[in-house]
């Protein structure tokens, strides 16, 4: 049992850093990956828009599919963001909730 309890501690440890700290690690290499790709201007408003819960969503789709798709998936959202953005709409509306497709 006091195995058990250890490993869990352990656990919940290891889950509180990646949570705190990973977000700097995710944003610094999509960063990275996005300047190096796309020349774009709106990369800081990018990240301000997608908030935590974006970064976090693509973190996990980096972690479980790798980071390769990841990364394309943040260059093509980057780019609907500047599409919209020179449209001089706002871009905060791909957050929206849509309509059901049911």
């Amino acid at each position: 049992m006091l195995a058990v309890s250890l490993i869990s501690t352990g656990h919940f440890f290891y889950w509180v850093l990646q949570c705190c700290f990973t977000n700097a690690y995710v944003i610094k290499l999509l960063r990275s990956f996005l300047l190096i790709h796309s020349k774009s201007t709106f990369v800081e408003k990018f990240f301000k828009i997608i908030g935590r819960d974006g970064m976090f969503i693509l973190h996990q789709i980096a972690l479980n599919i790798g980071d390769l798709p990841a990364s394309y998936l943040a260059l093509a959202m980057l780019n609907i963001v500047e599409d919209l953005e020179t449209k001089g709409e706002d871009a905060s509306l791909l957050l929206e909730k849509g309509p059901k497709s049911v």
